[in-house]
């Protein structure tokens, strides 16, 4: 899956390590402290932003909607769900391409290495990672 942070940056994720995309409104969005949350099937789902743990360029800011990639399962976290979503800015596509990744430019949890996808120079993510080293711990209560 091809998605962007910021438009003019391209990442991907394996289709089989995501378990939803969820389109949301800004203003769903509620902030404890400094995390920021969604409501989601009934409880307080934290959600990430990339650049607040990846050398990225930091989401659009005149938006009233984002995407949300809720992984399979993060480290640590059953298969049955995450313990996070990883907003982003768009959707791009859903392809199926064989790459040979290069090593990452920029480093950061969770970044593979890096290979051009449909002309654009593309990062790829290991969301279960990101979310691990985010210190997102899965709620029981």
């Amino acid at each position: 899956i091809i998605f962007n942070s910021s438009p003019d940056e391209y990442f991907a994720v394996a289709q089989d390590s995501v378990l939803r995309l969820e389109r949301l409104h800004v203003s769903d969005i509620k902030v404890v402290g400094d995390q920021e949350y969604l409501e989601y099937r009934g409880h307080g789902l934290p959600l990430i932003r990339m650049e607040r743990y990846l050398p990225v360029r930091p989401l659009p800011q005149d938006t009233d909607t984002l995407y949300m990639i809720i992984p399979r399962h993060a480290d640590g976290v059953p298969e049955t769900g995450s313990s996070a979503g990883i907003l982003v800015s768009r959707i791009v596509d859903a392809v199926d391409v064989e790459v040979r990744l290069r090593d990452a430019e920029r480093a950061g949890p969770g970044l593979e290495g890096t290979a051009i996808v449909n002309e654009q120079l593309t990062m790829f993510l290991n969301p279960g990672t990101l979310i691990a080293s985010a210190g997102v711990q899965e709620r029981t209560s």
